[in-house]
């Protein structure tokens, strides 16, 4: 019985002594940690606020991605850090904690590898600003719209609705068509008889015509450049030609391009070659 009073003597001593240091850790900690997050926040703010108005969306974006994992990870490791310094100060043994955690750790990463490669393939898109939301991408030959992007997956949906989810670790070719800026390119199709030097300043004419609509004309980065003849044979000559323009507008600069080039060539006299169809009956 006196056996038992000296230990549980003993043992409220050491918790008297443990109790205030514990306490004072966790404020020390609960502190850190807002300090930790007010510092990521004034962080944000001072990327952001020297990110130009022109990208300032996208950008805020990508900042607001990347900020919010690495604080993730820096309080999950100081949390982890300081649990272990707390259980030794309540006199635990953290050698077998540290012990089991390597071998579950292991097992874990095992049995997560493909996980872990999507995790890591996603932070190095992210922070290389391959990809952003709202983008046009082609991803793995499937072209859609950038829908949702995160570290685990890219979500795009194609020009039908349909939705196609890929994990970013899988993902082997990563064409976006809608970075910093965009082209639209023509391949016009005449007339082998046609002069070609009056089919180039048409093309000229209709560029000029397309700058000069204020519909139009924000879109535009550049003056057409006219590649010149890319093939020809005996009854039809090609001609290529690229207009540099905003993100994501080269599809509607295009359509009207294409529509105001056809009524040029008929005002023009301009003739398009016709496709000879061989038709054959099967028996």
């Amino acid at each position: 019985m006196v056996h038992l009073k000296i230990i549980m003597q003993h043992y409220f001593e050491q918790i008297a002594v443990t109790f205030p240091v514990v306490v004072a850790l966790c404020l020390a900690g609960w502190l850190a940690l807002i300090l930790l997050a007010r510092a990521f926040r004034r962080l944000e703010r001072i990327l952001v606020s020297g990110v130009s108005s022109e990208k300032s969306s996208e950008r805020e974006k990508r900042i607001h991605t990347l900020l919010g994992i690495a604080q993730a990870a820096t309080r999950t490791v100081f949390i982890v850090i300081l649990s272990l310094v707390i259980l030794k100060k309540i006199g635990l043994d953290i050698g077998p904690i540290l012990a089991g955690a390597g071998v579950a750790g292991v097992a874990i990463g095992l049995g997560a590898q493909e996980l872990i490669r999507d995790i890591i393939a996603g932070f190095f898109m992210l922070l290389g600003d391959y990809i952003r939301i709202g983008d046009v991408v082609a991803v793995n030959g499937t072209s859609g719209f950038v829908e949702q992007l995160g570290l685990r997956t890219v979500m795009i949906r194609d020009v039908e609705g349909a939705v196609y989810v890929f994990q970013n670790g899988k993902v082997q070719t990563l064409a976006n068509m809608t970075k910093d800026w965009s082209a639209a390119v023509f391949e016009t199709t005449i007339d082998s008889h046609e002069s070609v030097g009056h089919v180039i300043e048409t093309i000229r004419k209709v560029s000029e015509e397309i700058s000069e609509n204020p519909l139009w004309s924000d879109d535009k980065l550049c003056q057409i450049e006219i590649f010149g003849v890319e093939y020809f044979d005996d009854s039809s000559v090609k001609i290529k030609s690229r207009i540099k323009m905003a993100p994501g507008r080269q599809w509607d600069v295009a359509r009207e391009f294409r529509r105001l080039l056809k009524e040029a060539f008929d005002r023009e006299g301009i003739s398009i070659p016709h496709k000879k169809y061989d038709i054959r009956v099967v028996k």
